[in-house]
């Protein structure tokens, strides 16, 4: 052991500090609301120019049953197309976290769990 590293340092980085994580789930929860946010402008200005195809779909004689029906389609699309995204992204993605964090972090699950996406046998 090197002699220029105090010991009573080096016990000290093995636990961890709970103001820390109390910091970091603060700044987590303060993105998230900004996320959450910046959700609901997209989603009211989107929904200005979406104003314009329901009025034509209603005139055409669409429902209102069916207008509810695509948008919940469509919004159930964009979350598992989402979910998808964010996985393949993660699975690429951790091997070059794991080597910039020193860490040894896996996915659980067996390592083709998703080869079925990709591989159709």
């Amino acid at each position: 052991m090197s002699t220029d590293i105090d010991d009573d340092k080096v016990s000290t980085l093995n636990r961890g500090d709970i103001r820390m994580v109390w910091t970091f789930a603060t700044v987590a929860l303060f993105i998230l609301l900004i996320a959450c946010i910046n959700f609901i402008n997209l989603s009211t200005a989107n929904a200005a120019t979406r104003a314009k195809e329901i009025g034509i779909r209603k005139t055409i004689g669409s429902t209102r049953t069916l207008l509810i029906g695509q948008f919940l389609l469509e919004a159930i699309c964009y979350s598992v197309l989402s979910l998808f995204v964010g996985l393949l992204l993660s699975w690429v993605l951790l091997p070059i976290f794991n080597n910039l964090a020193n860490k040894s972090l896996t996915i659980p699950g067996h390592p083709h769990t998703f080869s079925h996406l990709y591989c159709w046998r």
